[in-house]
């Protein structure tokens, strides 16, 4: 059997999601860049999640995320930075996805505090797509390390972290086909057109444009950061969904780092728009972490972080 893609926004309706047998297309995340052509706020919105739900980067992580998500823990959480009186805080907002759950605190920050540094990051926040001409129709998305994230060639769109499936046998053979064939295109630098994709919600980016001194940035939470923090933030992703606690306490060796004295740092997780966020805030003493306070539901992480020991 073959299955087709979705590359186009005037393909986006509900009748085209799916394939003959129900399964899900795999759609570009060129798309993504279409939104803005959406004037409908909830539409678009609601466009925004599909195509981050079944867009797989390399590492095979979902960008997804929903607007308002963690609202009342941040009320909580802007309230203990206030607290802390410090005059020009700055911030990290770590693992933001394209920026919409981050929206409400950046938001707030900004009404809050008016020399704040703000400085939000995922692991990519931008990809780079690859034509031989600019008015091609078939194109390749690749990361910073050009690794081949996305290959469309309509009418087919393959993402290369997502599994056809066995009952696509034939999408599997040109799968394999043309990441072969672009793979030497894009090595033989025969690939002459090139455009940025940011993968950031146009809101959060507004936001961010507000002062020249908010940044956003490629950051992987596994490596050292550039900058120090009074107060770093992390939610959904520091859980055991996505890591072990190796893992975890190697995220919180740089998390220690990078964190002032007396820094903040904020994690929590939950599972849907609204619902109880699982969270804490700690802060950075001589030798790790002290709890601040709780969320109304304990963290699911809290003994490794209260457990953690800068040895």
């Amino acid at each position: 059997m073959i299955r087709t893609g979705i590359y186009n926004l005037r393909q986006f309706n509900p009748a085209a999601l799916k394939d003959v047998f129900g399964k899900e297309k795999n759609i570009s995340i060129e798309v993504y860049s279409q939104l803005n052509q959406v004037y409908d706020s909830q539409l678009k919105e609601g466009y925004a999640e599909i195509v981050l739900n079944r867009f797989n980067s390399s590492n095979n992580v979902i960008k997804r995320t929903y607007r308002n998500r963690f609202n009342s823990f941040d009320d909580m959480v802007i309230e203990i930075i206030q607290n802390l009186e410090i005059s020009s805080p700055r911030i990290h907002d770590m693992a933001i996805s394209d920026g919409r759950a981050s929206y409400y605190f950046l938001e707030k920050i900004q009404n809050h505090f008016h020399d704040v540094e703000y400085h939000a990051s995922d692991l990519i926040i931008s990809y780079t797509i690859h034509k031989k001409k600019s008015e091609s129709s078939s194109y390749i998305v690749t990361d910073d390390n050009l690794n081949i994230i996305e290959i469309t060639v309509p009418p087919f769109v393959w993402n290369y972290a997502r599994k056809e499936g066995k009952l696509y046998f034939l999408n599997n053979l040109l799968k394999a086909y043309f990441k072969r064939k672009f793979y030497k295109l894009i090595i033989g630098k025969q690939l002459k057109f090139r455009k940025t994709l940011p993968v950031v919600d146009y809101g959060f980016k507004s936001l961010l444009d507000k002062s020249d001194k908010n940044k956003l940035l490629n950051y992987n939470i596994f490596e050292k950061s550039h900058y120090q923090y009074n107060v770093i933030r992390a939610m959904n992703i520091l859980h055991f969904g996505y890591f072990n606690p190796e893992q975890l306490n190697a995220v919180l060796d740089n998390v220690y780092e990078s964190l002032l004295p007396d820094g903040i740092l904020i994690e929590g997780s939950n599972e849907d728009v609204g619902s109880p966020v699982e969270g804490a805030v700690y802060r950075k003493t001589c030798t790790g972490f002290e709890l601040i306070i709780s969320s109304d539901k304990p963290s699911r992480i809290s003994d490794i972080v209260l457990n953690y020991n800068k040895s």
